[in-house]
């Protein structure tokens, strides 16, 4: 399958992909990026999770992504980071 750059859903067979759908899944892989190589970036945690909660991650969803706890993302997002 072709890369899709368009903004339109993902067709698959069996799946389509919302263009909301697709965003939370790049804000996701852009989380895990950033937990499996963290040196490879200069952007802090509250940056990571600023742009999840744009692309509208939940916080369980950004605590999955990070490898951490909800709790640890709430009290990040509380001390005025994202």
């Amino acid at each position: 399958m072709e890369a899709n750059t368009t903004g339109a859903p993902i067709a698959h067979p069996d799946l389509v992909i919302e263009p909301a759908m697709r965003r939370k899944m790049l804000a996701m892989d852009f989380l895990v990026h950033a937990r499996n190589d963290p040196g490879s970036s200069r952007r802090t945690v509250d940056e990571y999770i600023s742009v999840a909660r744009r692309h509208g991650l939940t916080v369980d969803e950004i605590a999955a992504g990070l490898g951490t706890s909800s709790a640890l993302v709430t009290a990040a997002i509380a001390d005025g980071g994202s």
